[in-house]
C-alpha cells in the first residue's frame, strides 16, 4: 500500500510539473533523465522556432516598407518583399510544427503519467484524482500550445503590386 501511495505522488508531482511548465524536484527522482532533458530539448526548439519567426517578420516588414515607400524599382523591391513573404510563411509553419510536437510530447507524458496513476489506485478518490490529473494536464498542455501558436501571429497576405505595371497585374519578366 505504501508504495501505490509514493507512486501516487509521483504522478501528481508529474501533474503539477506538466501545470507549471517546469519540473519539479520531486518529480526528478522518480523520472528517467532523458524525459528532462527531452522536454528541455523541444522547449529550446520551440523557443528557437519563435525567434526565427520573428526574425522573418522583420525581414519581411522591412521588405514591405521598402515596397511600399518607392516608386523606383519597385518590381525589384516587390520581388524582395515577395520572397520574404515566403520565407516567413516557411518559418511560421516550421514553429507551427515545433510546437505541435511539443504539445504531443506533453501529451505523452500526461497518458503515461495517467497511466501509472490508475494502476496504482485502489480507492475510488483515487481513480477520480488520476483522472482528474490527467485532463488537467490535457488542458494545460493545449492552452500552451495555443497561446504559442497565437503568439506566432498571422502572415498577412502579401500585398497586390498594382495596376501600372500591366494588365496582369504583377511584375513583368524580362
Amino acid at each position: 500500500m505504501n508504495s501505490k501511495t509514493s507512486k501516487f505522488l509521483a504522478v501528481g508531482a508529474l501533474s503539477f510539473a506538466l501545470i507549471s511548465g517546469g519540473t519539479s524536484a520531486s518529480f526528478a527522482d522518480t523520472a528517467p533523465t532523458n524525459s528532462a532533458t527531452a522536454t528541455a530539448e523541444l522547449k529550446a526548439k520551440v523557443k528557437a522556432a519563435k525567434a526565427a519567426v520573428k526574425a522573418a517578420k522583420a525581414e519581411y516588414k522591412t521588405a514591405l516598407d521598402s515596397y511600399k515607400g518607392s516608386k523606383k524599382n519597385r518590381t525589384k523591391l516587390y520581388k524582395k518583399a515577395h520572397l520574404a513573404h515566403q520565407k516567413l510563411t516557411v518559418e511560421q509553419k516550421a514553429a507551427v510544427k515545433v510546437i505541435r510536437e511539443a504539445f504531443q510530447a506533453s501529451m505523452k507524458t500526461a497518458k503515461s503519467a495517467f497511466d501509472v496513476a490508475k494502476d496504482a489506485a485502489v480507492t475510488f478518490e483515487e481513480i477520480t484524482a488520476a483522472y482528474s490529473a490527467r485532463d488537467t494536464a490535457v488542458a494545460a498542455a493545449a492552452a500552451t500550445r495555443d497561446a504559442a501558436i497565437t503568439a506566432l501571429g498571422i502572415v498577412g497576405p502579401l500585398p497586390k503590386f498594382g495596376p501600372h505595371h500591366g494588365s496582369h497585374r504583377g511584375p513583368k519578366n524580362k
